[in-house]
């Protein structure tokens, strides 16, 4: 199922903004515990080169701007690092060692962007839609990596 992203929103914004609305749909409780976990912080991330996509938790779930503005945590990383985390293959902490991650922010806003992730995820497992949706971004993204990073991705799948 594809939901309609507002603003215009294309490659990992739309895809983060259909998680969002996932999340919204099939497991509130894990959306209000990841916007309790995020409280007004706002996230910039960056993946593959895109341009940044924006969270800015608010009271419904359009949470994504894919702007410029200021953001308390950023958050830049490649295609194939994203997809080792949402598959459980590597850790927050194991990318942000590895030199995968490149995360920046105070330290009471990496805790609370770390405690809205681990919310976020927990949801994301026990919503059956999401499946989908992370079958889309490996069809979307399996151009931009390597022979060796979609073989890691199709065994895991």
């Amino acid at each position: 199922m594809v939901v309609d992203a507002p603003g215009g929103l294309t490659g990992f914004a739309r895809l983060l903004q259909e998680s969002i609305a996932i999340l919204a749909r099939e497991s509130p409780a894990h959306l209000a515990a990841t916007r309790n976990a995020l409280g007004q912080t706002i996230v910039r991330i960056s993946v593959a080169g895109e341009a940044p996509a924006r969270l800015v938790p608010g009271r419904g779930h359009d949470w994504v701007q894919a702007a410029e503005g200021p953001a308390a945590v950023e958050a830049r990383l490649d295609i194939a690092t994203l997809f080792e985390v949402l598959d459980g293959a590597l850790t927050v902490e194991q990318a942000v060692r590895g030199d995968r991650l490149a995360i920046s922010g105070g330290v009471d806003d990496l805790l609370r962007g770390h405690d809205a992730l681990g919310a976020w995820l927990h949801g994301a497992l026990r919503c059956p839609s999401f499946t989908e949706l992370l079958q889309r971004m490996r069809n979307q993204y399996a151009a931009q990596l390597g022979s060796q990073d979609r073989r890691n991705l199709d065994e895991r799948k």
